[in-house]
């Protein structure tokens, strides 16, 4: 098994479901509020590029933060050792798996409309979230449906919450507002 993908794979795995929920949430809430599929489109493709540069610079100073506590708790413990945080790569595995997982909810929109493309996005999502956590199982040798349902019902409840938020927001504002 590679290292440098196992040691990319919290990257890997993080960035994949943060695209995969914050685009369909977005996406299927620009497609509730309006009808116009360039609104939805435009929205989801600002939100990937967005989110790819937020994640992968995230990336990047938290492993630079993660190497400087190392060299100042155990200086010694690391000359002369090849790091396995490089916070380039580790950018680069965050924000490539943010934007192509980003991708996934907003491809239905360029095919259907209303709520077969809201369907389609929901449904692929939840099947990229499932197969995430089966490569998952397969690469870290863990049991493969354990690590599936996993990862989908993480998923789905945290879909379910920002789902739960854009249905009580309205509410409370107009609450609040009016």
């Amino acid at each position: 098994m590679n290292v440098g993908v196992l040691s990319r794979l919290r990257e890997i795995v993080f960035g994949v479901q943060d695209g995969l929920i914050s685009n369909v949430a977005l996406t299927t809430s620009m497609a509730i509020a309006t009808e116009s599929m360039t609104s939805i489109i435009i929205a989801g493709i600002t939100g990937a590029i967005a989110g790819t540069f937020s994640m992968a610079s995230g990336a990047f100073l938290s492993s630079r933060a993660e190497i400087e506590v190392g060299e100042l708790v155990n200086p010694s413990s690391l000359k002369g050792k090849q790091p396995l945080l490089d916070p380039i790569i580790d950018a680069a595995a965050m924000g490539t798996s943010f934007m192509v997982a980003a991708l996934i909810p907003i491809a239905p929109y360029f095919i259907y409309a209303g709520g077969k493309a809201i369907g389609w996005s929901v449904g692929l999502t939840l099947a990229s979230l499932f197969l995430l956590g089966l490569g998952k199982g397969y690469l870290v040798q863990k049991g493969l449906v354990k690590s599936a349902l996993e990862v989908f019902l993480v998923g789905v409840g945290s879909a379910g919450i920002g789902y739960l938020l854009g249905e009580c927001m309205p509410i409370v504002l107009k609450n609040i507002i009016h």
